[in-house]
């Protein structure tokens, strides 16, 4: 399966938002899927309202996204989680790729923003901007519950702030 286009989350006329390039909130299983287009959100003034991911905004527990790539860009604003494939992962990924570059007014990571389930097998190739915190080449914050093996990142990582980079 495959999803073509821009995805433009308008923050200011929402109090929270989930987007991604292929599917917002993902709770089942995709297979073998693409997303292309450029995914842009954020803005708001207080808490990590907006979750944007060039494939998925949030990968839920229990839920699998295996084999697929985010081709294009992903942008947030202030106040989001901005991941180059997901937002927020708390299950599966496997074998997946991002492509695209990575910028944030807040939390940003070439491949997952904020990790919270197992990543395996996957790579991330864009650069990653980072204006707020914990700026991450592959991710950007991993959580205790949070695996990554087999994965790698080779975009260049900028951060504009002394908090965490890697």
């Amino acid at each position: 399966s495959a999803a073509h286009g821009n995805v433009n989350v308008d923050s200011a006329a929402a109090s929270q938002s989930v987007a991604g390039g292929f599917v917002g909130f993902n709770f089942g299983i995709v297979r073998s899927s693409s997303a292309t287009g450029n995914v842009t959100g954020g803005n708001l003034n207080s808490g990590f309202s907006t979750i944007i991911g060039g494939f998925a905004g949030i990968n839920s527990g229990g839920a699998q996204i295996i084999n697929s790539t985010a081709s294009d860009a992903v942008t947030g604003g202030n106040n989001s989680e901005t991941g180059g494939f997901a937002g927020t992962n708390n299950g599966l990924i496997d074998a997946s790729h991002a492509l695209g570059a990575v910028s944030s007014q807040s939390l940003a990571g070439g491949f997952v923003a904020l990790n919270d389930g197992t990543i395996t097998n996957s790579t991330a190739t864009g650069a990653v901007t980072g204006n707020g915190f914990n700026t991450g080449g592959f991710v950007g914050e991993n959580l205790a519950g949070g695996t990554i093996s087999s994965s790698t990142a080779s975009g260049n990582v900028t951060a504009t702030t002394t908090n965490a980079v890697g």
